[in-house]
């Protein structure tokens, strides 16, 4: 998922490869680029020729072999976001530069170019998770307790539900009852497993665990069962 972006980037690789594949077919026509002005605008062919079809390519290239992977290794991860991060970052640059405030660029043009206008847009609402993530909890080497968290729906035991950005665990240390809402500790994963680090004083408490998700627009789900572990 590529985050952190105006709401006119697709948020999810396969949209936002369709985006940028609208924008160079459109800048391919020649006519095009005649009408809106870029025909004798060096900077914008250069842009156009030596960055946004290149990194379109990679990126294209990276994320098509990664599809065909269960599991992708991190260091293919990395490469992936790198390369997205190029791509967003040329494809922002073009619109700023040489399509916002062009007088000869149309609403048409921009819908064309992948370039969606709010007015013009009916946007779906986000999904709400439907069902509480799966939570397996592990102590490891007396330091750290580690919650692994997962979409029930999947044999796999992997991944997040479609439409969540990541989960919230709230942790409550020694109390016998407690609703996971009025829990003390908070925290956000955006990947699992996540860690609890813990001290020696913790040893003989029960710590009691709870996880939900909370999908792109902030909206929550609804909470896991609490889970209770004693630290030993």
């Amino acid at each position: 998922m590529i985050t952190d972006e105006p709401w006119w980037v697709d948020h999810s690789h396969e949209g936002f490869m369709e985006q940028a594949g609208s924008l160079i077919k459109y800048l391919s026509v020649e006519v095009n680029c005649i009408r809106m002005g870029f025909i004798n605008d060096d900077k914008f062919y250069d842009c156009i020729n030596k960055s946004l079809i290149p990194e379109f390519n990679d990126f294209c290239k990276i994320f098509s072999e990664l599809k065909e992977k269960k599991k992708p290794k991190r260091r293919e991860m990395r490469d992936l976001n790198i390369a997205v991060r190029k791509l967003v970052h040329t494809y922002k640059f073009i619109f700023f530069a040489f399509i916002k405030n062009n007088e000869a660029v149309t609403d048409a043009d921009r819908i064309e170019m992948g370039y969606p206008i709010r007015s013009l847009c009916v946007r779906k609402p986000a999904q709400i998770a439907e069902s509480a993530p799966g939570v397996i909890i592990k102590q490891v080497d007396k330091k750290y307790l580690e919650v692994r968290f997962f979409d029930i729906t999947k044999e796999n035991k992997r991944g997040k539900p479609k439409g969540q950005d990541c989960a919230e665990i709230r942790y409550v240390i020694d109390k016998k009852r407690c609703d996971a809402e009025l829990m003390d500790n908070r925290l956000i994963a955006t990947r699992s497993p996540k860690r609890i680090i813990y001290s020696r004083w913790w040893v003989g408490k029960t710590v009691r665990i709870a996880v939900r998700w909370r999908n792109t627009r902030g909206i929550y789900g609804p909470w896991s069962k609490i889970f209770p572990v004693i630290i030993t």
